[in-house]
């Protein structure tokens, strides 16, 4: 059961990533009490750290705005 509530609050901390939200705020809003948890548990199921994830995600949608796709 750990495991799988884990694996929801990693989906939803993800999901807040891409929308914008800092690593922090995704961390605490997803029930986290202790940040450098949060993040080996993010590298570990995505292989990034959530504050690389966040930079790439940022840097994607800057990227397909410049392409005039929004």
């Amino acid at each position: 059961i750990h495991s799988y509530i884990l694996q929801k609050r990693l989906i939803m901390a993800n999901s807040l990533l891409n929308e914008g939200m800092t690593a922090s705020e995704a961390s605490l809003k997803c029930g986290f009490r202790d940040y450098s948890s949060f993040v080996r548990a993010f590298k570990k199921m995505y292989g990034l750290s959530p504050k690389k994830h966040h930079k790439r995600m940022l840097e994607l949608k800057d990227s397909y705005e410049r392409e005039g796709h929004f």
